[in-house]
């Protein structure tokens, strides 16, 4: 318990902006930026205003807390150190698109990329845990991106409310593992959270145009596939979704079997094409991409396929 209190206060004084910011200047300075082992400085939580580069010459701020090791894994190691193998096709697959649909955003830097890098998209990021939300909320307006969206709420198979399960976490940081399926992970507080189907969000903000979509909702994916076949089937979206392997494969490809779309392992050699869908044994590469048979071409004149 003393251990554990000494920790918490060291992280709280590490977060603290002038501390944060004095301590993160001497690390990106020589000779400590020669000297301090990477893997300690990585650890080190981020606070305060800052920026970094993403692809095409996109620059995006944050207000960093401290919570969000999204948020410092990408300061200390860049985009490449979170989910590179993904962000590289997502890049690619984002061309052309007019609606991006992020559900279970968390940190949201799939929805943000997609928001900076066109003012025309209309980008809706789904994160029904409330400090994420308000966090994403506020990154968005930092950066002026009024075609961004914080959704609040759950996506799921059905309409209504949803009990959202939250694990905390040691250290204090953002919970990035909570989901509306009881029993995934030990968790300490539970709230209940307004939820949608992806078919009754669609018609009731008359989305149109919707033709990619990002999911990761902790072992939910199948129910929300299930809650918008409908969207599926008429505008046939391209589809990156996580996988867990011995959790979700059997029930995504269910949903998936009846629908004409081919799945695509995302892996750091590229897209595999996969005859069923089979996560990852060792939970390194997690997403698929899942195509429909007439939108092939787009991805083969895109060099992806």
């Amino acid at each position: 318990m003393a251990h554990s209190g000494i920790k918490r206060l060291l992280r709280r004084a590490l977060c603290t902006q002038p501390v944060n910011t004095i301590l993160r200047g001497a690390l990106n300075s020589p000779p400590l930026s020669w000297l301090a082992p990477r893997g300690i400085v990585r650890r080190i939580p981020v606070a305060g205003h800052i920026a970094f580069q993403l692809p095409r010459s996109r620059r995006l701020k944050f207000h960093a807390t401290g919570k969000d090791h999204i948020v410092t894994r990408l300061y200390w190691d860049g985009i490449d150190s979170y989910e590179p193998e993904t962000f590289r096709v997502f890049v690619r697959l984002l061309e052309g698109s007019r609606t991006f649909l992020d559900i279970g955003a968390n940190t949201g830097i799939f929805a943000l990329y997609a928001a900076k890098d066109d003012p025309n998209r209309r980008v809706h990021a789904f994160e029904p845990l409330p400090e994420l939300a308000e966090c994403l909320r506020h990154t968005a307006e930092m950066n002026g991106l009024s075609n961004l969206w914080v959704e609040p709420i759950a996506v799921g198979d059905c309409s209504g409310e949803a009990t959202l399960y939250i694990p905390m976490h040691a250290d204090t940081s953002f919970p990035t593992d909570a989901s509306t399926r009881p029993g995934f992970r030990d968790c300490t507080r539970t709230i209940v959270t307004p939820a949608v189907t992806l078919d009754s969000f669609v018609a009731e903000r008359r989305l149109e145009g919707v033709d990619l979509i990002k999911m990761d909702t902790e072992t939910t994916e199948p129910m929300v596939l299930a809650g918008g076949l409908e969207l599926l089937r008429r505008e046939q979206p391209l589809v990156i979704c996580e996988v867990l392997h011995g959790r979700t494969e059997r029930d995504i490809e269910s949903v998936m079997r009846g629908l004409p779309y081919r799945f695509y392992w995302m892996t750091d050699a590229g897209l595999v094409e996969k005859s069923s869908i089979v996560g990852d044994r060792t939970y390194r590469n997690l997403n698929y991409l899942f195509v429909s048979e007439d939108r092939i071409p787009e991805l083969r004149k895109k060099g992806l396929v």
